[in-house]
């Protein structure tokens, strides 16, 4: 089955994601932090990972980059969102995600998101 990692430290963003994860019928793991979110990456090797660019505990790079790091973090596609404007995207995909993307996500992103994980 599909699982979708959702960090976000906004409890309304995470809940909101976790109810397109459950409208499309994959299994969503929610985490509010870096070190939660990477525990959960670890254990459950997610196919894809919804990552906050803003966390309270770290931020969205570096979270990416110790993903990266670990052998099974390789498999995972990593999504940065932003409700910030995308300046400079090279600077995210060279960290390690595989797109960044602005907030909010709508429910055509995520299924877009979520083609050919299966």
């Amino acid at each position: 089955m599909v699982s979708v990692l959702i960090l976000d430290d906004d409890p309304d963003t995470r809940d909101l994601l976790m109810q397109y994860c459950a409208f499309a019928g994959v299994r969503g793991l929610p985490a509010a932090d870096a070190s939660a979110a990477l525990r959960i990456a670890l254990a459950e090797q997610p196919s894809l990972a919804l990552v906050d660019l803003r966390l309270v505990d770290s931020d969205g790079i570096q979270f990416v980059q110790k993903l990266r790091a670990a052998q099974v973090g390789k498999r995972t596609r990593v999504v940065l969102l932003t409700a910030m404007p995308i300046i400079d995207e090279n600077i995210y995909l060279s960290a390690g995600a595989d797109l960044v993307m602005q907030k909010p996500l709508g429910i055509p992103a995520f299924q877009d998101l979520l083609w050919g994980l299966a």
